[in-house]
């Protein structure tokens, strides 16, 4: 395992484009915002509360594009309640509550085009 250190170069590496990845980091407030009231789009069958005054905008870990202490981007987040946003952060659980990359890519793609709806980012 590679120590943390190590980690953040990789990360700043491919931030750079060094790995032939352009990832740099950005914190946009107005998206984070943007998930204030929404329905959960993660909606994890048993977990989900469905309560949309504890949704934010989740973020998506992808290894090698972040990582300990090394948030994603805000376009890799989706809206989700405080109860799949647990699991969603806690990989050891997905086996358990049949949670797949399916469904996190299903919520992303969901989420963004609410966003494109609300005008919160653009598609021409």
């Amino acid at each position: 395992m590679r120590k943390v250190s190590e980690k953040k170069a990789a990360y700043r590496a491919s931030a750079e484009g060094k790995s032939g990845l352009s990832c740099k980091r950005s914190k946009s407030t107005k998206l984070r915002k943007s998930a204030k009231g929404e329905a959960c789009t993660l909606r994890i069958p048993g977990v989900c509360n469905g309560n949309p005054e504890t949704t934010v905008l989740c973020h998506i870990s992808i290894p090698g594009m972040s990582g300990m202490a090394m948030k994603p981007i805000d376009m890799h987040g989706l809206y989700g309640c405080s109860e799949c946003h647990r699991h969603l952060d806690d990989r050891s659980s997905w086996n358990r509550i049949e949670l797949s990359w399916f469904h996190v890519l299903r919520a992303l793609f969901e989420t963004q085009l609410r966003m494109v709806e609300k005008g919160e980012i653009f598609h021409k």
